[in-house]
């Protein structure tokens, strides 16, 4: 791939729209044109004509390698780079903060990206003290999904396989493994046993218990909101939801549960129309009717009086005794089931992902006011989430120049945003903060 994009001749998004599907439509036809273009493609590098044309595709990967053809690192990027030029604007340079390694490093976000080896780890990273932190060294197989508690010290996160020495851990066909790093200690990881049908999980703010969902019941489409501790590995079945959805196995009630910031409540959606805030200790539960609710993760606020949700297509903020306080403008959601929403340390902003001319972009919401800042980067930007301790935002975005996913963070003061680094070539992650000991 290039290492400065090029846009084709007179660009225009239909066009590169129409030449990704005429290429996938050539492909099936059998056509031998198409295989140096689908040879930029990693799976294919080294592959015959007939290898490539036996191999069953997707648009998905031909709009990737026309991407790759024409410089960008990913589809939303060229289409971004096409809108802008239409409109007579052009790319920014940013600001990239230089960073340094330090095994002293207790505060910052936790992330994944992948080191010298090209091996993907975790990492702790604090970009105003410009300082990161290798948190596996290549010691853990395919680390993803990581959950902070805020006010604590320990990371979970989902491996994508059995651990390595000196990590290894029995496990049964039906169960996943979570490990939790204690960010205080060298290397301190312990491996917790989770269902196969774990989803998205999230830890409690001391650390100790972990509440995720779980498909239980292919047959009956019932799903469970199962909370673990993570020192006896007991865990315990909170509530069960029929999915409204059967024949949507990807949407689940249940996908994402949220902690209460002092950790006695949880809140999760719970079947159309519903949140039901359950304590921790399973003894109480309480619904809140919310006609138009949609299947997205909740957000706290930092008093724990308040929830943010998406009704009927408007981020809207309601009491933990179910009154609608207020709503705002219309959400496109960028992502079905999880179009994560955060909320500022000090109450006063709303962050989310939302869709805006066939882009994926993050909208700063001010609660005061009312008004909007929108963050677009080249087609992608996505997974907000403020720091703990100030109006600062990190996010993921595709930088024109760049071939990896970048990590950046903006503030609320009106300067353009930071490039912290570059940190994958997936094209969705997340970050989940840590405020620990700076």
């Amino acid at each position: 791939m290039d290492s400065i994009p090029r846009l084709p001749p007179h660009p225009c998004l239909d066009h590169v729209r129409k030449q990704a599907k005429a290429t996938l439509k050539a492909h099936q036809a059998k056509d031998n044109s198409v295989c140096d273009l689908l040879r930029l493609l990693r799976r294919f590098a080294h592959s015959s004509n007939q290898q490539i044309l036996a191999t069953t595709l997707s648009l998905h990967e031909v709009q990737y390698a026309l991407a790759m053809k024409y410089g960008f690192p990913s589809w939303a990027a060229l289409k971004k780079a096409i809108v802008l030029q239409t409109k007579g604007q052009t790319m920014t340079d940013y600001e990239t903060i230089q960073l340094r390694d330090s095994e002293d490093l207790r505060y910052g976000f936790v992330y994944c990206k992948e080191n010298d080896e090209d091996v993907l780890d975790l990492y702790l990273c604090d970009p105003f003290s410009g300082l990161r932190r290798n948190l596996t060294r290549g010691q853990v197989p395919g680390p993803w999904c990581p959950s902070t508690c805020p006010t604590g010290r320990f990371v979970s996160f989902r491996s994508s396989g059995n651990p390595r020495e000196p990590f290894s851990s029995p496990r049964t066909s039906s169960e996943r493994i979570l490990g939790i790093i204690d960010v205080d200690a060298e290397l301190a990881l312990q491996w917790v046993p989770v269902r196969e049908d774990f989803l998205f999980g999230n830890l409690s703010p001391d650390g100790r218990r972990l509440a995720y969902g779980s498909y239980q019941d292919p047959e009956e489409d019932v799903d469970q909101l199962v909370v673990v501790d993570v020192q006896t590995h007991t865990s315990d079945v909170l509530t069960t939801v029929k999915n409204p959805n059967p024949a949507q196995h990807d949407r689940f009630p249940l996908v994402d549960p949220r902690w209460s910031p002092d950790g006695e409540w949880i809140a999760c959606n719970h079947g159309p129309g519903v949140i039901r805030l359950l304590s921790a200790d399973s003894k109480e539960h309480r619904d809140l009717s919310c006609p138009g609710l949609q299947m997205a993760p909740l957000a706290w606020s930092p008093d724990g009086t308040q929830l943010a949700a998406i009704v009927s297509g408007r981020l809207s903020i309601l009491s933990v005794e179910g009154k609608l306080v207020r709503q705002y403008g219309q959400v496109q959601m960028a992502r079905e089931w999880s179009n994560p929403t955060s909320w500022s340390a000090d109450g006063a902003y709303l962050a989310y992902e939302t869709r805006e001319d066939q882009l994926q972009a993050i909208q700063i919401l001010s609660l005061s006011d009312g008004q909007t800042r929108t963050v677009d980067f080249d087609g992608l930007a996505s997974s907000p989430a403020w720091a703990p301790d100030r109006n600062e935002l990190v996010f993921f975005g595709h930088v024109a120049d760049r071939r990896r996913l970048s990590m950046l963070v903006v503030g609320m003061d009106g300067r353009p945003p930071r490039i912290i680094e570059d940190c994958s070539r997936h094209g969705w992650t997340e970050a989940s903060w840590l405020a620990g000991r700076a």
